[in-house]
């Protein structure tokens, strides 16, 4: 009678070892993904928001090469169409590469003839992140490249 006694508490404490081993799985398993959940929600964020911060340079950067190349902007609508048709390329660029939009809107892009700069209001917005800045004195030294011409 002794050893059936003893066998059953060995089935006993065999079954409740393989329980808790399952539970812990589980509570690991469980853990892990949100673990991984936060990780990738908080990564695209990130991501979107350097992209932001590159806009704006790079807006500077195309406009300035503009004014570096105009030498003399006078506000003609010739010079207005030109940087209405950089904003336009622009925006089918970013729209075409991420899941964002860049509008630069038509009334919002004005020409200083006195300090030979360019002044504008930029709106982006992607799915996490929505910024509406304005630019003032884009000037012909923000190309990066204004020795090369």
């Amino acid at each position: 009678m002794v050893s059936g006694r003893s066998r059953d508490r060995g089935q006993l404490i065999l079954v409740s070892a393989i329980a808790i081993a399952f539970i812990i799985l589980g509570v690991v398993v469980v853990f892990n993904g949100l673990l991984y959940t936060q990780t990738v929600s908080s990564s695209g964020t990130s991501g979107e928001t350097a992209h932001a911060s590159t806009v704006e340079l790079e807006i500077k950067q195309g406009i300035g090469c503009f004014v570096h190349e105009a030498e003399d902007l006078e506000d003609t609508d010739e010079e207005m169409e030109e940087i209405k048709a950089f904003a336009e390329l622009y925006h089918q660029s970013v729209s075409d590469s991420r899941s964002a939009v860049v509008d630069i809107p038509q009334e919002e892009i004005s020409i200083n003839n006195n300090e030979d700069s360019v002044d504008l209001t930029y709106i982006y917005e992607s799915t996490d992140v929505s910024v509406e800045k304005t630019i003032e004195g884009i000037s012909g030294g923000d190309c990066p490249n204004k020795g090369e011409s």
